[in-house]
């Protein structure tokens, strides 16, 4: 489209336009995904760091037995004295006086332990972890599923914060403030010596967590175009490609905390130690470039030509911008009160403005947090399946990475609507149905179908949300519905660690 100025004719364009110029994936923007996925890795360790850090004991233990127990004493001191079936129960003891020891009383009679009971744990997979350090198990193992609680909180926190800056000052601005604020808190928390400053450290990392993925995924669906198909999978489009690849990254972080675990046996050192893995990101962020679509969005038009100019350099494409003025998320032909109006400042009373805008609105409220409660649940209950807990942990980390393949390859084919509804049947038929078995592999494998579906439910929402609105506003929605799935995550703790307590004697205590 051209305008009549008083310097002559001035031609009008989109940043779809543009990219139809230097095109939608090029060098540019294939660096700057991939450096986008290191920022997507990180949440993935940090919203399970607390699953591993605080693993509870699998092997028994047992409180303080007056009179029995003394001095620097272990749980192999008095073993004989745990009640097996209850480890916050302990058998009365005989004491003999004369000789100072203490002997299991035959008649098998128990006494629950105190509140203020001190704790020693049975060898487990862990030196040491927050649960045995704190002890929070007994009346105290709710504090244990309160750390998730909190943590689902700082995300619900996060999420509008970490929104309202990224949609006023910038996706860049709001990344750089995440990755400070969760590296640094996960970094000091590892070194927390009582609960309270522990889980207050968990919080605030959790509150720089969720804006890491937010924006590595909103850079990196505004970064391309919807036009252009993959080369490798020629009925998917290139922001359908990379917007559920994205993904990707952060079930991969969830299985390097697993696989970390496997040698690091002391929660304060694996908690540090991954944490400064994570200042990686401080350094790459300097090349992380900002939102080429925000900046034409708040009228930033040299800031855009600059970006767009080099864009255009790395792709190997000529542009000339001399006479162009950029146009907002419109197409060519809006006129120019469409044009103001998109440079309005929009928030969330806009989530509810038109009708249909108003339906889409209420549904995924209503969506996100049943979603994020089957996501989170099994994510954090993954450890219990199989003999083997850090495997177990490992593979419901990576049994992810085909959810998300299989939302890719099928949603631009199928409709994003017709594979979320299936995934989340799938995922509830498949953890309905192994909640009725016993523990072998066919329940474990129908929970990791059941995390395999719960993953692309979580993929194809973001990119179906994402779709419904408009650059100005898109990430305020993004982030509210984030902010709404948080009430799953909130119950999600909760219901990993006493919904299990429920079932049969059979599952030992253990859950999917």
């Amino acid at each position: 489209m051209e305008e009549k100025t008083t310097s002559g004719y001035k031609r009008v364009m989109s940043y779809d336009d543009i990219l139809d110029e230097i095109g939608e994936w090029g060098k540019f923007q294939a660096i700057s995904i991939g450096i986008l996925w290191i920022t997507a890795l990180t949440p993935g360790i940090h919203i399970l760091m607390h699953v591993l850090t605080g693993f509870q004991p699998t092997n028994g233990f047992r409180c303080k037995v007056e009179n029995c127990d003394n001095g620097d004493w272990t749980y192999q001191d008095n073993a004989d004295l745990a009640d097996f079936e209850d480890n916050c129960r302990y058998i009365i003891p005989i004491i003999n006086q004369t000789y100072n020891f203490c002997t299991r009383n035959p008649e098998g009679k128990t006494e629950v332990c105190s509140t203020n009971s001190e704790y020693a744990y049975n060898s487990f997979e862990f030196d040491e972890t927050f649960t045995t350090k704190f002890d929070l198990v007994c009346d105290n193992e709710f504090k244990f599923s309160l750390v998730g609680s909190i943590y689902m909180v700082g995300l619900m926190i996060g999420s509008s914060t970490t929104g309202y800056i990224s949609d006023h000052y910038g996706r860049r601005l709001a990344l750089l403030f995440c990755i400070t604020v969760s590296t640094v808190s996960s970094f000091v928390g590892a070194f927390m010596p009582e609960y309270w400053s522990y889980l207050t450290l968990r919080f605030l990392t959790a509150c720089g967590a969720v804006g890491l993925f937010n924006e590595s995924f909103t850079l990196t669906v505004e970064l391309v175009g919807s036009k252009q198909l993959s080369t490798v999978f020629p009925w998917i489009t290139v922001k359908s490609l990379h917007g559920n690849s994205i993904q990707i990254p952060y079930a991969i972080g969830g299985a390097i905390l697993g696989v970390a675990a496997l040698f690091i046996k002391n929660y304060v050192t694996l908690q540090w130690v991954l944490s400064a893995c994570m200042a990686i990101q401080f350094p790459l962020w300097f090349f992380i470039p900002e939102s080429p679509r925000w900046l034409i969005s708040k009228g930033k038009e040299e800031q855009a030509k600059q970006l767009i100019s080099k864009m255009a350099a790395m792709n190997k494409k000529q542009i000339c911008l001399d006479n162009v003025e950029l146009l907002g998320n419109a197409s060519s032909e809006d006129s120019e009160d469409k044009k103001k109006e998109q440079k309005q400042q929009l928030g969330f009373a806009d989530l509810f403005k038109t009708k249909s805008i108003r339906i889409y609105t209420i549904v995924m409220l209503l969506n996100w947090p049943i979603i994020s409660l089957g996501y989170f649940g099994l994510g954090m209950s993954m450890a219990q399946l199989g003999d083997d807990k850090l495997v177990s942990f490992i593979l419901g980390a990576l049994v992810e990475i085909p959810g998300y393949l299989i939302c890719m390859l099928v949603t631009d084919v199928w409709g994003r609507k017709p594979f979320f509804i299936s995934s989340l049947m799938f995922t509830g038929i498949s953890c309905i149905t192994a909640g009725f078995l016993e523990e072998g592999v066919l329940r474990t494998t129908l929970a990791l179908i059941g995390k395999l579906f719960a993953a692309g439910n979580f993929s194809v929402v973001y990119m179906y949300t994402a779709e419904m609105y408009p650059t100005i506003i898109r990430n305020t929605a993004v982030g509210t519905f984030s902010f709404a799935a948080r009430i799953g995550g909130i119950i999600a703790p909760f219901l990993a660690i006493y919904l299990p307590k429920f079932q049969a004697p059979r599952d030992n205590g253990g859950g999917f």
